[in-house]
This record gives C-alpha cells, structure tokens and sequence, in this order.
C-alpha cells in the first residue's frame, strides 16, 4: 500500500528519468486480489495525463490487468474502461494499445458489459451505463483497425464471416452463434436507455466530453456498424433485404432515421456506414429506388429553415 501511494505521488512529478520499477509496481497492483488496491491503482493509471507516461504504462504491460478489470462493477470497471478509452484514442501508442487489447481478448469482454444487465444490488443505474458507454466507446477504437473489425464480425456475424473451404484447406473451428450485432443494434435503436433526447449546444463544442456522457450508452454503436462495413460481412448485415408483402426492410432502413438524431456521435457514424454501404454497386438501384437514400441524404444539409409539406415528403 505503502508503494502504491508512493507511485502516485511520483507521478504527479513530471521528470525526464522514469523509474522502470515504478511502472512495474503499478502494473502488480492492478493484478491485486484487494479491490482497495486495485481502486486505488485504476485512479493512479487515470491521473497520468502526459503522453509519454502514457506510452511507458503500455510498454509495461498495464494493458492486460486493465481488460481483466473492466468486468468489474462499480467505479473499479469504470476507471478501466475510461483509462483503455483513452489510451487506445490518443497519442502514439494507441496503436500498441489495440493491439494488446486483441491479444487480451478485449472484445469478449466488451459484449458481455454491452449486453449486460444492472444488478441493482451491486451498482448503480448511472455507473451501469457509465461502463456500457465506455465499452461501446472502446470497441470502435478497435474496430477502427481492419483486424479489429474482422474480430468484431468473426464473433458478431459468424454466418458472415466463416469462409468457405478447399480439399486443401481445412475447415474453420466452430464461430459463435449468438447474434450478438442483431442485440446490440436492438439496444442502439431503443429509446428505454436514452436519458434525455435533446443535447445542449455547449455540449456540442466539446466532443471528448459527449463521447464520455452516460446518458445515451448505446451512442458508440453507430461508430461500431461504421467500421463494420468496412468489410464486406459487415456491408451485407446491413444490407440484407427481408422482402415482407409489398415492401422490403432491411438494417439500413431501420438506421436511417438516426440521421435526423439530435445526437452528433449517433449522426456521424450513421452517415459513415451509409457512405460504406453505398461503395457497393449490386445494392444501387434498391438505393435509389426502394429506400430512396438521397432524400434522407439531403435531410442533414438542410438549413434551418421551415420546410414546407411538400419538401418534407
């Protein structure tokens, strides 16, 4: 204990010779069984801010025990999350940091707190939704890689993502069959975890501050399907066609009104995965045709005038 407060006083003192056994310490720390020590620890890893120190904890290994607390609940599962958030957003790391949270399976673990249910015994409702969004936030920073975004889909969509194979290929093991992508967009499109639907205008200025709000949990889901159609099992979750009477549905047409959302985070990662989608030339008359994108295309440019009854059809 004594060591750990000790760490923490240090490294408040911004020096050019970082001592290796610090770091080491810290990483112990946040392998302790004691949830006084690992409380503790998560709050020194959260107050370093400076980048270089932000880089010698990855070099470290701090990457691993912070995965394996994210499952916690409470303000321990909180700290592990913001603290993997920003590591893997900023600096020159980030890149090491996705990397890490791949080899430490990271992605499991993020579903499973997404998908999770409020224990109201062992947290509150706001610290709930406090981990969901940090693990939706985490897991675009993962996917923004091309091996995240694979990862993501061979565990999300395995219909998708299992190959075919050859006489001399052998078959791939056997992909989980929960329909993980279809539960998490079930979750993103209803409004029974979303607080408030309006955004005030300072909140706007400042995005790093409405990527860590709490209020809508599931907002991190539209940067996730983004980055999911980069590939083309992701493109296809989209743009599979479901033909029911005289019309057609589909997960594009369900996600287009998040256009008009006031919510900017929810807005940019639908635009951005229409924008992948429509990089497929097989599906461009059902486009323009059946869904007729290029109103709800138009929709986001138009000024701040009253439209009319006929401009709005």
């Amino acid at each position: 204990e004594y060591r750990l407060y000790a760490w923490i006083s240090k490294s408040k003192m911004l020096t050019d010779q970082d001592d290796v056994q610090m770091y080491n310490d810290l990483v112990e720390f946040l392998k302790s069984h004691r949830q006084d020590l690992q409380l503790a620890a998560t709050d020194a890893v959260l107050a370093v801010k400076d980048t270089n120190r932000m880089v010698k904890l990855i070099q470290h290994g701090v990457v691993t025990p912070l995965v394996r607390l994210c499952s916690q609940s409470g303000r321990i599962g909180v700290n592990a999350l913001s603290a993997l958030v920003k590591f893997s957003s900023q600096g020159t790391s980030a890149s090491q940091c996705v990397d890490d949270l791949l080899q430490a399976n990271a992605l499991n673990r993020l579903i499973e707190i997404s998908l999770s249910q409020r224990e109201a015994s062992e947290e509150s409702l706001e610290t709930w939704k406090q981990r969901v969004n940090f693990s939706m936030a985490l897991m675009a920073n993962i996917t923004r890689t091309e091996e995240g975004a694979v990862e993501l889909v061979g565990k999300t969509l395995p219909e998708e993502a299992v190959p075919s194979t050859t006489k001399d290929q052998p078959a791939a093991p056997q992909l989980p069959t929960r329909p993980t992508m279809e539960l998490l967009l079930s979750r993103f499109l209803s409004q029974q975890f979303i607080e408030r639907d309006a955004i005030d205008n300072e909140a706007l200025d400042n995005m790093a501050e409405l990527d860590s709000r709490h209020d809508d949990p599931y907002q991190h889901f539209a940067a996730v399907l983004m980055n999911a159609t980069q590939l083309e099992a992701g493109q296809k979750f989209v743009l599979r066609i479901q033909h029911n009477k005289n019309e057609t549905t589909s997960v594009l047409q369900a996600i287009l009104p998040q256009l008009k959302s006031s919510n900017p985070i929810r807005r940019r990662g639908i635009a951005g995965t229409i924008k992948n989608c429509c990089l497929n030339p097989d599906f461009a008359w059902w486009l323009l045709h059946e869904v007729k994108i290029v109103k709800h295309l138009l929709y986001p440019l138009a000024g701040p005038e009253e439209l009319g009854v006929d401009e709005k059809r």
